[in-house]
Order: C-alpha cells, then sequence, then structure tokens
C-alpha cells in the first residue's frame, strides 16, 4: 500500500509504441518525500514515463495515476528558440505581461484584467528567480533566441519555478549547464522542499538521491539507498 504521505500514486502504468511493442507495462509504484532517481538504459522509456507522471503524456486504458499537489516537469532541452522569441514568450507567460503593461498605461480592458487577476507578483518573482540563476541582466521584453545553451538551461529552470510547484520531475536536468548552474541546480535538488523524480545519467546528481527506480525490460525495480549500494547489489 502506498505510504500516506506520497505525492504521486501510479498503477499499471503501460505505454506501447505505434508498431504495437510495449516500451513497459504493469508499472506500480509511489514517490514520497525526497529526491528519487529514476534510472536505466537510453531507450528503456525514462522520459515517456516522465510525461506521463507529469500528465503531459496520456496513460493507456486500465491505468491509475493519483498526483497530490502541482506537479511540474522539466523536459530535456530540445530545439532552439525560434527567431525573435522574447523571454515573455519563452516562459508562457507573454499574454499576462501584455495584459499588465496595457492596464498600466491606462487602455486596459475587462480581458486584460482577467489575464493578470493572479499575475501583479509575476515580475517581483521573476527577478527574483532571474537573479538567483545569474541571470538578472535580462527583461521580459528581451530576446532569448540568441542566448547561450547554458543560459536556455537555466532559464528553462526558472520557467519552472514560475510555476510554483509543489514537486518536480526533471529529466536530465544537468544537460548543457556550465559549472555555476550546475552548482545553482544543485542547490535547488538540496534545498527543495517537495518531492522530486530526477531522470538523469550524471553520476553527481544521482548522489544526491535517496532511493532508485531502475527501470528495464525486467519492469521496474526500487531500491531504497544510493546509488553505490545499488550498483554493488546488482
Amino acid at each position: 500500500m502506498a505510504h500516506s504521505k506520497s505525492w504521486l500514486i501510479a498503477g499499471n502504468l503501460h505505454y506501447h509504441l505505434p508498431g504495437g511493442r510495449a516500451l513497459y507495462s504493469g508499472l506500480d509504484f509511489s514517490l514520497g518525500p525526497g529526491i528519487t532517481a529514476l534510472i536505466g538504459e537510453n531507450g528503456a522509456g525514462k522520459s515517456t514515463l516522465a510525461a506521463q507522471l507529469a500528465g503531459i503524456t496520456p496513460v493507456g486504458a486500465n491505468s491509475r495515476l493519483i498526483r497530490r499537489g502541482r506537479v511540474a516537469l522539466l523536459p530535456q532541452q530540445g530545439s532552439r528558440p525560434p527567431d525573435g522569441c522574447l523571454l515573455g514568450e519563452f516562459l508562457g507567460r507573454a499574454a499576462q505581461f501584455s495584459a499588465m503593461r496595457r492596464i498600466e498605461s491606462g487602455n486596459g480592458s475587462a480581458e486584460d484584467f482577467d489575464l493578470a487577476a493572479d499575475g501583479w507578483t509575476l515580475p517581483a518573482r521573476l527577478m527574483e528567480l532571474l537573479e538567483r540563476f545569474g541571470l538578472s541582466a535580462i527583461d521580459p521584453a528581451d530576446r532569448v533566441d540568441a542566448m547561450s545553451g547554458g543560459e536556455l538551461a537555466r532559464l528553462a529552470l526558472v520557467r519552472l519555478l514560475l510555476q510554483e510547484p509543489d514537486h518536480l520531475i526533471l529529466d536530465e536536468p544537468g544537460n548543457h549547464l556550465d559549472r555555476q548552474g550546475r552548482e545553482l541546480l544543485i542547490a535547488l535538488l538540496r534545498e527543495f522542499r517537495g518531492g522530486i523524480l530526477l531522470v538523469s545519467h550524471d553520476r553527481q546528481l544521482l548522489t544526491l538521491a535517496e532511493s532508485l527506480l531502475d527501470l528495464g525490460p525486467w519492469g521496474l525495480h526500487r531500491f531504497h539507498g544510493t546509488l553505490d549500494s545499488y550498483r554493488e547489489l546488482r
């Protein structure tokens, strides 16, 4: 039975590839407080499972998935932002910023007030996060398409935390981060008070996990302990 403090409970999760082959099936597990690492070989389905747990990819019929609190996913960094992409667009908050600007200039409509209803603290929260991740020189009206991969990776963390999540699902969060970015990420992992599912091959990050989920052809194995202890057991 799942612990009462579990923030996510999954039952009979499965995913089939377009050709019909099961990538995984019959997965039953729960996630509790602290950091849980999801490990496995490339192609095992870790990113697909992470997307299902975050509600991005639908679960199959007869599957059960219960989330408690606000769950936010940091996906693997993909393609670069399109030419001319502004910070507000990258953060998914362009409409809110535009509405607040129109209201502040005296030209706001009723729709603008609806858009800005719960966003008046957004600029202050954004500034705090940008400073935290060493990006304080960026303004919501600035373009981000010319930023480096490391800066974009940090900005993706800002976008994630703006959602004020209770729990995090992080898919290869160390990709593209420079040394300072990695230090900031490690600090986040250590300080975050909610549950974290960490999908990674990065040994330094994996050492922070208190338990492991190993996904493979055999299914999903849970181990309560460190990565080194698990490898010795294997």
